[in-house]
């Protein structure tokens, strides 16, 4: 199934979205650093990917920090979205939900760097909102309408 998806699927996706994790899996590195990032990056480049947008959520560090890359001709263009870290198990849902805001910010015409820009400040604010909450034992659940929710 991986195989097919990177096959397959990669190289007509205008973005493809893994965590650390994932792209470890993907590229067969281990990711630390940024240079680490840029070079699973490139690793996914010739896979076909457009653009990588690898999110650093499982890095360790103050700052959720994830890096877009984008090919441009013979170069590759690097944007950082970075945010403190919030102290919280509710995180179960965030790269479904951040994929998902990408998708509707681009549908409604943004740029990619400017839709990841924006689908990332949504997150932070769903995780913030939401970490008071008490669903369950292990990682709840994001707060989806912080923003619509009048408390």
């Amino acid at each position: 199934m991986l195989e097919t998806m990177v096959d397959q699927l990669f190289p007509i996706s205008e973005l493809i979205t893994p965590n650390i994790p994932e792209a470890e899996k993907l590229t067969g590195i281990g990711i630390e650093t940024d240079s680490d990032l840029k070079r699973a990056a490139e690793i996914l480049f010739d896979t076909g990917a457009r653009n990588v947008l690898i999110k650093g959520g499982h890095l360790k560090g103050e700052q959720s920090k994830d890096m877009l890359f984008c090919k441009n001709g013979g170069n590759t263009d690097t944007y950082v979205f970075a945010s403190a870290r919030i102290d919280t198990k509710n995180t179960h849902g965030t790269g479904c939900t951040y994929s998902s805001s990408i998708a509707s910010y681009l549908a409604h015409d943004c740029d990619l760097e400017s839709a990841v820009k924006f689908a990332k400040q949504y997150v932070k604010g769903a995780i913030e909102d939401g970490a008071a909450y008490k669903t369950g034992s292990g990682h709840g659940p994001l707060n989806h309408f912080f923003n619509v929710w009048n408390r």
